[in-house]
């Protein structure tokens, strides 16, 4: 009997012990296949006081998730809190809105189940006419794999037609 106690506080104690450590490393995985723009060092910013249109398309070869950062006062991370968030198709397009205010962008790109911070995040060359920006994102300091253009809602709005 006096056998069959201490094998099962020996079994107790091993548990107590490796708990942690399995909590632990499920935290880390769990944090790693999150993407946290707010630590990458390149993040353009704009603005505009009225809504505005996006438009990304991206090359071929990653996955890459954009992200919008908006100001907001008192926020976490200097005031800039994910707004939105949108997963890119690889070789393709995507396209959304986002209301008027303050903007950081980032677009992240997932290596080994990691997202990664693009070596490249910068304006893409002057704005055109009618545009609010014009950015460049990519894996390596020249490349150029997701470009964002943002317009201001009804940028492009036929005439005659209501704002």
């Amino acid at each position: 009997m006096k056998a069959r106690i201490q094998r099962r506080l020996s079994q107790v104690s091993a548990l107590i012990v490796i708990a942690p450590v399995v909590l632990t490393s499920a935290t880390s995985i769990a944090s790693a296949a999150e993407a946290r723009p707010w630590l990458c060092r390149d993040k353009p910013a704009f603005s505009s006081n009225r809504p505005m249109s996006w438009n990304a398309t991206t090359k071929r070869g990653r996955r890459w998730e954009l992200i919008f950062m908006q100001y907001r006062e008192g926020g976490a991370h200097d005031g800039f809190e994910i707004a939105q968030s949108e997963m890119l198709p690889s070789g393709g397009g995507a396209s959304g809105q986002i209301p008027a205010g303050r903007y950081f962008a980032v677009a992240m790109h997932q290596k080994s189940g990691v997202w990664v911070c693009p070596a490249n995040g910068a304006d893409a060359g002057a704005a055109r006419p009618g545009e609010t920006a014009r950015l460049c994102f990519g894996p390596e300091e020249s490349s150029c794999d997701v470009s964002l253009v943002i317009v201001p809602d009804n940028a492009n709005a036929q005439p005659g037609s209501r704002p």
